[in-house]
Formats: structure tokens, sequence, C-alpha cells
């Protein structure tokens, strides 16, 4: 069912992004830490209000924002690969 599959991925890619960023630790700094624990916050506070939007909308609409969340998502970080 989408609605038990959507927070599993969004977690699958945070615990994804987590140890892409701790893989590299040899060569971060402080303020990247800082903003790792920033990201995590941001995570969790989402979460929380995630799992209220959950109960609230129907899984048509929750699968189709999950699809432009996810699109949203990948031109962003086409935009800066390519561009930054």
């Amino acid at each position: 069912e989408i609605k038990h599959a959507i927070p599993t991925s969004l977690f699958i890619i945070m615990i994804n992004s987590i140890i892409g960023f701790l893989a590299d630790r040899r060569e971060t700094k402080l303020s990247e830490y800082k903003m790792l624990f920033l990201f995590i916050l941001i995570s969790w506070i989402g979460t929380y209000f995630g799992i209220l939007l959950n109960k609230k909308i129907s899984g048509k609409y929750l699968k189709e924002a999950f699809g432009i969340l996810l699109l949203i998502v990948a031109i962003s970080i086409g935009i800066i690969e390519l561009f930054f």
C-alpha cells in the first residue's frame, strides 16, 4: 500500500544520505557536521508532520504528491550537479 511505501522510501533516502555524508568524513569540516545535524532535525520534523498528513490524506493524492516531490528533488539535484 502506498501509505506504507512512501515512509519507507523516505526513510531509505534519509539513511542513504547520512551514510554518504559520513563516508566522506575524512574530508568533512565542522560546518558540514552542523549541516548534517540540521538535515537530521529537519528530517525528524518532516517525518512527524508526514505521519499526521498520512492519516488525513487519501492514498491517491498521497501517491501524486510523492511523485511530484521526487520529481522536484531530481530536478534540483540535476541543476546543482550541472551548474554548481
